[in-house]
């Protein structure tokens, strides 16, 4: 955030001006990925996609009133300030999240870990069912149990050390490349609308706020595979209408475009949710980093897309349309993650969808290997005379 607000104040320093944005450009991935990281670790199957969708409506929010703040500020001086003032914020929230138990467990810190854990129970009304000296005894066992399974050094490399989560990573990389680079397209392009450009900003923030809603009763019926999928075909049609069109046919245009950004907000908000369940544990905070990084890279591209329009002004919505197709078939490859476990170690993440049909809709491939964990888990830890209640299959809570 010092960084961003100090660009503002060097645009004569060309220099300083690029080192500043590009420190904050560091910075501002972490911000953006690690709070769903973070909510995909605390909640179960049943909220998780819903806890997303509140985050997403909150991002809509702030869209939204952009327009507004810009018809006002009428500088960029006055606008950037305005919109990273808010920021700061985050500081002040900071002592209110929690970290992830589940990272905790996976870094060994199991003391740190029975207390949020003990907290979570409180809150839920649950804290009866064990005393803190049974839990921080279970979660020790829990520990010894995931080293004996797994005991290797991490790190951004190991999402590369096996050929299926080497796929699944460059699959995820991908798709959410391919998201990120329409939504940007699509707002890059904005001033370029026929119409006020304020009112189509905000129509276009607005938009996103029942294809989040959708996206997240979709995601929790339908799936995390096909949602995108069916969402990102109908994308790119209109996308490629939009492109094909007479610039005249204003209206037309305007529309698709709204259509477009409507989709790509349903898929935005899956890849999301995929992406977290997707990655292991210790690895999953690396893996939405990789992942972030590649769309950072890809979105390069994307002042370049938008500059075709000099040539022909549907030329970036070909290119968008071409995007979207390709996010689609490489999104149906990656595995369904409705109602399944989350993986916690490089081996649950590398087992994870083996043997999904590919035209599956709600695939159990992950229940007999559930179930035989939880034996595993059982039966290590009752070995050492413990007693542990673990999750079943309704995902029933501590």
């Amino acid at each position: 955030m010092g960084f961003m607000m100090m660009s503002f104040f060097v645009p004569h320093l060309y220099y300083v001006f690029l080192g500043s944005m590009f420190m904050a450009s560091i910075g501002f991935p972490m911000i953006y990925t690690l709070p769903p990281l973070l909510m995909a670790e605390l909640c179960d199957n049943e909220y998780r996609a819903w806890t997303f969708t509140v985050g997403w409506v909150a991002w809509v929010f702030g869209m939204a009133i952009v327009p507004f703040v810009a018809y006002i500020a009428r500088t960029w001086l006055l606008l950037g300030v305005s919109i990273t003032a808010p920021g700061f914020l985050i500081f002040l929230l900071f002592p209110l999240f929690p970290e992830s138990p589940r990272w905790l467990l996976s870094m060994g810190r199991v003391d740190e870990a029975a207390v949020i854990l003990r907290r979570i129970a409180k809150i839920n009304k649950t804290s009866y069912k064990l005393t803190k000296e049974e839990l921080i005894q279970i979660l020790h066992k829990i520990v010894e149990f995931q080293k004996e399974k797994e005991e290797q050094v991490l790190g951004f490399w190991t999402l590369f050390s096996g050929k299926r989560l080497a796929f699944i990573t460059c699959l995820v990389s991908i798709v959410s490349a391919t998201n990120s680079m329409i939504y940007e397209q699509i707002t890059l392009n904005t001033p370029y609308m026929s119409g006020n450009q304020f009112l189509n900003f905000f129509i276009l923030s607005v938009v996103e706020l029942p294809g989040s809603v959708l996206s997240g009763y979709l995601i929790g019926n339908l799936g995390r595979r096909w949602t995108p999928v069916i969402f990102g075909i109908f994308m790119g049609i209109v996308c490629l209408v939009a492109g094909l069109v007479s610039e005249n046919m204003s209206i037309l245009i305007i529309l698709c475009v709204i259509l477009a950004k409507f989709a790509v907000a349903v898929t935005f908000l899956v890849i999301y949710v995929q992406a977290t369940e997707l990655f292991p544990t210790p690895l999953r905070a690396t893996g939405g980093a990789v992942a972030s990084t590649i769309s950072s890279i890809f979105g390069l591209l994307n002042p370049s897309v938008i500059y075709t329009g000099k040539y022909y002004s549907g030329a970036p919505y070909l290119v968008m349309s071409v995007i979207s197709f390709i996010g689609c078939i490489c999104a149906s490859f990656l595995p369904e993650t409705l109602r399944q476990h989350l993986p916690e170690t490089i081996e649950d993440a590398t087992d994870f969808g083996v043997g999904m049909k590919y035209w599956s809709i709600h695939p159990d491939y992950d229940r007999k290997k559930r179930k035989s964990i939880r034996r595993q888990s059982e039966v290590y830890i009752r070995s050492k005379s413990i007693s542990v209640p673990l999750e079943n299959d309704n995902n029933t809570k501590i």
